[in-house]
């Protein structure tokens, strides 16, 4: 038993099914910060695939331009910091391709949903992603296609960040 993580974007504004250069300039970014803990890596501009090495890993991470797939991590058995790293690029593939996540981690089962609190490894995603590139989400509790409730993180364009900080 393991995190699932699940994805889906319209792949349909992708230009030539490759994914937009931002999204993999920051992808790289974070691969190179996690090169201590990752093997086979392969970056192309239609399709990025990791993995822990021996003792961090647990499934091959696989992301294309296809617009949807999956992924399980160790979740409770895994190592903490593999985890981060899919959630980290879970996190830049919502905000750079507007995707939509449908993550154990989200689910309010495994997360506080008065707070809308997500797993410790999301959290601690989530405050990576905003230090390193300035990125931060908000949070929407919502009903997902199996009738669980779940958090739904929304990227907040960094244009609307700055406009409310300077109306404050």
């Amino acid at each position: 038993m393991g995190y699932l993580h699940r994805w889906i974007f319209d792949d349909e504004k992708l230009r030539n099914n490759f994914f937009p250069k931002s999204f993999m300039k920051d992808v790289l970014e974070i691969l190179s910060d996690h090169l201590d803990i990752l093997e086979l890596i392969k970056v192309d501009v239609s399709c990025l695939q990791f993995n822990g090495k021996e003792g961090y890993g647990f499934e091959t991470f696989t992301f294309t331009s296809r617009g949807r797939g999956d992924c399980k991590t160790g979740g409770l058995f895994s190592v903490e910091e593999y985890d981060i790293v899919v959630t980290s690029v879970l996190l830049l593939a919502v905000f750079h391709l507007n995707a939509e996540l449908n993550c154990n981690g989200l689910a309010t089962v495994f997360v506080n949903k008065e707070t809308l609190e997500v797993s410790s490894y999301f959290e601690k995603a989530l405050s990576y992603i905003e230090e390193k590139f300035g990125y931060t989400y908000s949070r929407q509790l919502y009903i997902d296609e199996y009738d669980q409730e779940r958090i739904r993180l929304i990227a907040i364009p960094l244009e609307a960040e700055n406009d409310v900080k300077s109306e404050v």
